[in-house]
């Protein structure tokens, strides 16, 4: 569970449990990142897009060549 509060005041990237993950078996998804979103053609409201990630953050930072979001 990720609180709307913890959500909200992020307002960037957010790692929900890589730990959680791992607890439960999961091993192919390394993260999901879930990315605040303001209105654009097609979606009228803000929102959140939901990214499963196959790379570690750090892998992921390296790509991106810094914090993700």
């Amino acid at each position: 569970m990720v609180p709307l509060k913890k959500l909200n005041e992020s307002h960037k990237y957010v790692d929900i449990g890589t730990k959680t993950l791992r607890a439960l078996g999961i091993t192919r998804i390394d993260h999901v990142n879930l990315i605040p979103s303001g209105p654009h053609p097609g979606v009228s409201e803000p929102h959140y897009h939901i990214e499963l990630v196959l790379v570690s953050v750090e892998q992921e930072r390296k790509v991106l060549e810094g914090e993700p979001y």
